[in-house]
């Protein structure tokens, strides 16, 4: 793998890329959406719990600013990404829709516990997975990207697209319930109860394009981090959505 980064940084919100080549210092096998070049945004909302308050890296739980990893050296990088890839890959590979494929119906990262709460709606809705490590205290919840496939999860998917965009909703919209094609409120939902379940856990949130968007206006509700891959822009999604200023994160 190259080290070949591009970064950009907006307050507390840091993107840059690594681009992948023929040979590296280790194999670190990444999921399909990666394509040839691995871009991952870095959201960190202000106003952090008390236990991101202090030092770089809590004993329990996700360091305390992610920005480190725009500096590491490959391995240290894909060491600490590629959980949270593969976690992604998941979202796609174990819930409904297009890419489901039932040998990974409940696989997950080695070190990882799949997490019983999750969200997979056979006919159609918001997609997460929950991940939980007890030996350091750290969760993640993971969002899915849009189904561009033929399922009714991928008809669905534009749905809930056009909602976010604030877009007309395409004619068949009407299969679904306003309450299923809100896939933000799904997500902070979900959120909410990991949280409640979990309550010395620490959550980092993560999720590919249309998953990762959700990621990122989670975190920026519940003041919390999202590393996430191909994020679209949030800003216009947390003013017009939710109480959270863009302004502020």
């Amino acid at each position: 793998f190259g080290s070949r980064l591009a970064i950009g940084s907006s307050k507390s919100h840091l993107q840059f890329r690594r681009t992948m080549m023929a040979s590296g210092p280790r194999s670190h096998p990444l999921p399909p959406f990666a394509g040839s070049r691995l871009f991952v945004g870095l959201f960190a909302a202000l106003g952090l719990d008390s236990a991101f308050a202090a030092g770089s890296e809590v004993a329990d739980g996700w360091p305390q600013s992610l920005e480190f990893l725009s500096s590491v050296d490959d391995d240290a990088f894909f060491d600490f990404v590629t959980p949270l890839a593969n976690m992604t890959r998941f979202t796609y590979t174990a819930t409904w829709g297009s890419y489901y494929k039932p040998v990974e119906a409940n696989a997950t990262h080695p070190g990882w516990l799949r997490g019983c709460l999750e969200a997979n709606p056979k006919g159609g809705g918001m997609r997460a997975l929950t991940f939980l490590q007890p030996s350091t205290a750290r969760g993640v919840v993971a969002f899915r990207g849009t189904d561009l496939g033929s399922a009714p999860s991928a008809r669905a998917d534009t749905c809930a697209d056009a909602l976010l965009d604030g877009s007309p909703l395409p004619s068949d919209c009407g299969a679904w319930s306003n309450e299923t094609l809100d896939y933000l409120a799904r997500a902070l939902e979900i959120s909410e109860a990991a949280a409640r379940e979990h309550p010395d856990v620490r959550w980092l949130y993560t999720g590919h394009s249309l998953g990762a968007l959700l990621a990122e206006a989670v975190a920026a509700v519940r003041g919390a981090r999202a590393l996430t891959f191909a994020a679209p822009a949030v800003a216009s999604v947390l003013r017009n959505r939710t109480a959270t200023d863009p302004g502020g994160v």
